[in-house]
């Protein structure tokens, strides 16, 4: 194991040791024969205990140091982890119970890995894996079951062996049917290329050929016909079953509901009680209302003379302010009056000293304002 540009891998052996002791790899004899699942951790971990031992005794340096590659199978983890993971993400897309289980033939024959199946050793690998550190699935009599979509994985029953039996021969049967159609299409076009050749014998060979492969495929569809139909019904049946079981549990968590309650009897007491709590609130309600009536009523008669009298005393004031207005406004016209009174005279005597008038000038009337009416306001 050399290659041009790097050469030989010295601490190969180095590499696999260190890996083997970090249980990234792990015995293939101990991965089988392990009783808890790889991911089980106890408070005193006894490949620790181990490792303390041999380098106490100065045997796990020398183990990992000297460079040696042991012999030996293991399980490299990681794969298996990654191999387990891409199978459980097909099966999640199978939703029914009876697609769940597998005869050891189908499983090989439906999961292959990298376009190729498990071998033997790899696949037992994979089912320890699967069934006791991920309890995914039950492996038993040839048969593996996974985990249904709902509920807890049971171990394999002879009816799940059943089952898979069933599934097993229907695809042999689909298999055989798939070869039987293409031996008769080969017989078909052996035996005109026979009469082409005015071949009579090898003509009546591959028409015979041909007759009793129809005959087996017709045989075969029927069987295939039936078995399929009986698929059918188990799955009903099981779907039925689970239908039932479903239903049976949603019974006691119903029944156990209406114990809490107290049944009907219970409901109807707490009813009665609740309406006579509301009817007591509403009496109490509709007293504290009539007391709070009677405190707050009050005489009509009342209210209506002491509004007369705050109107009364409003239009008082009103009219007050209104002869104000009225007075003010008489003097100031008054002493408009007698300001244009004086101008005249004032004009006249100046017009009476130049001599542009008699001295004797007539008064002239004054003129005497009407009241400005004021509307009351």
């Amino acid at each position: 194991m050399a290659t041009r540009e790097w050469g030989r891998p010295l601490a190969l052996g180095t590499v696999i040791n260190e890996a083997v002791a970090t249980r990234e790899f792990i015995s293939l004899e101990a991965f089988l024969g392990m009783r808890e699942s790889v991911y089980y951790r106890p408070w005193v971990d006894p490949w620790k205990v181990l490792g303390w031992g041999l380098e106490v005794a100065g045997l796990k340096n020398r183990a990992v140091e000297d460079g040696k590659i042991r012999e030996g199978k293991v399980v490299v983890l990681k794969n298996v982890e990654e191999t387990a993971k891409t199978i459980l993400k097909e099966i999640c897309k199978r939703l029914g119970n009876v697609d769940r289980i597998f005869s050891i033939e189908m499983f090989l024959q439906e999961f292959l890995i990298h376009g190729k199946q498990l071998s033997e050793t790899d696949l037992k690998v994979l089912l320890v894996f699967l069934s006791r550190d991920l309890r995914e699935a039950s492996v038993a009599n040839n048969t593996i079951k996974f985990k249904p979509p709902t509920g807890e994985l049971t171990p394999v029953t002879p009816h799940d062996t059943t089952i898979a039996n069933l599934k097993t021969l229907i695809a042999s049967l689909h298999t055989t049917i798939t070869i039987l159609s293409t031996k008769i299409s080969t017989s078909g076009a052996k035996a005109r290329t026979a009469i082409q050749s005015s071949n009579k014998h090898a003509a009546l060979s591959a028409l015979k050929s041909k007759k009793i492969a129809e005959a087996s495929l017709e045989s075969r569809a029927k069987s295939l016909a039936q078995l399929e139909e009986v698929l059918v019904k188990i799955e009903q049946a099981a779907d039925n079953v689970e239908l039932v079981r479903t239903l049976e549990d949603s019974s006691k968590v119903l029944a156990e509901l209406n114990t809490r309650v107290g049944g009907v009897e219970g409901v109807d007491k707490v009813v009665d009680e609740l309406r006579e709590q509301i009817d007591d609130t509403s009496e109490v309600t509709r007293i504290l209302s009539e007391g709070i009536g009677a405190a707050a009523q009050v005489d009509d008669g009342e209210v209506e003379e002491e509004f007369e009298a705050l109107l009364q005393e409003e239009m008082e004031v009103k009219m007050k302010e209104s002869e104000a207005l009225e007075r003010k406004l008489q003097k100031d016209k008054e002493k408009e009056v007698n300001g244009g009174l004086a101008a005249v005279t004032g004009s006249m005597e100046e017009l009476r000293l130049k001599g542009d008038i008699p001295a004797s000038t007539p008064t002239l009337p004054v003129p005497v304002q009407e009241k400005e009416q004021v509307p009351a306001s």
